[in-house]
């Protein structure tokens, strides 16, 4: 992707990371497998994919990543996802110090809670999880 990006349009002045997986397990339930499988592509996917495209981002340019509110909102069977995306808060953070230079904006979006189906059955068994506080 990268090498078709370079060739037809040279290098680009944006560049969204958006990555994500998770499911629920409370401490002491949480697998390494699922600590691999979430941290390898929100946390690792996310560094490897901003910096793979680093050489074609302009200068002024911006980074952004999309977050989650499971890292400050703190609910219950979520630590491995808001861990795993709270590393973007840490990069972004960093990053800006690091491509201060090239005057590159590095934002974290982190959009609301949503139900969905993928969530309805932890949140029956957990009841106000999607409620708003």
């Amino acid at each position: 992707m990268y090498d078709t990006v370079k060739r037809e349009k040279g290098s680009i002045d944006e560049l969204w990371a958006s990555a994500g997986v998770g499911e629920p397990a409370m401490l002491g339930e949480i697998t390494e497998e699922q600590f691999h499988r979430s941290f390898s592509l929100n946390a690792r996917g996310t560094l490897f994919t901003v910096q793979k495209a680093l050489p074609l981002l302009n200068d002024h340019g911006s980074i952004l990543m999309t977050g989650s509110n499971a890292f400050p909102g703190a609910f219950p069977g979520w630590s491995l996802y808001a861990g795993s995306k709270a590393v973007q808060q840490a990069f972004a953070r960093v990053w800006l110090n690091e491509l201060r230079d090239r005057k590159i904006r590095v934002n974290v979006l982190a959009p609301a809670r949503t139900a969905r189906p993928s969530r309805k059955s932890y949140s029956t068994r957990r009841p106000g999880l999607l409620s708003s506080p």
